[in-house]
């Protein structure tokens, strides 16, 4: 597990998960892999120091995603600020379940927060199916992530552009 928020680390997750791989790709089921990346943790780090600032919003982004996924989830902090979520049978309406509880969830976290907090989030649906590997479920899933990555921050230009 990773020490600082409590879910898996990228070695445990992908133990996790791999112990059970054949046996879902036999199934048939339907899953969703959600690839996280907190935002601004660099300026939150200068602003607010790493213990009271970055650990904080990273272990916030950790709580969120245990809120908002649903029993059996494998959930990990992949690395530096990225985070990664399985979610087993689960189709676009529950990938999008996750999304609302979990941006809820960070909204009730900002309104009392010192700093806000905030994460790009990209989910990829998939039928387990012989021939799925893991790394393209989290390959698509990022790249989703990053889209919305890009989305957000073309609106936060433009926002600030029509502030002028």
């Amino acid at each position: 597990t990773d020490v600082l928020t409590g879910i898996y680390n990228r070695r445990g997750f992908e133990e996790s998960l791999f112990s059970q791989w054949e046996t879902l790709c036999l199934t048939n089921r339907t899953v969703c892999f959600a690839s996280l990346d907190l935002d601004n943790l660099k300026a939150i780090n200068d602003t607010y120091g790493h213990l009271t600032g970055g650990d904080l919003a990273l272990k916030t982004i950790a709580n969120a995603i245990i809120h908002a996924a649903p029993a059996g989830s494998i959930a990990a902090r992949f690395g530096g600020d990225e985070y990664l979520v399985f979610i087993p049978d689960c189709d676009e309406r529950g990938a999008q379940l996750f999304r609302r509880k979990f941006e809820a969830y960070v909204r009730d976290y900002n309104r009392t927060a010192r700093f806000t907090v905030g994460a790009s989030i990209g989910t990829a649906v998939f039928e387990m199916g012989a021939g799925l590997t893991m790394s393209h479920c989290i390959h698509e899933s990022d790249e989703q992530m990053y889209q919305e990555k890009k989305r957000r921050h073309a609106e936060l230009k433009q926002h600030r552009m029509n502030l002028r």
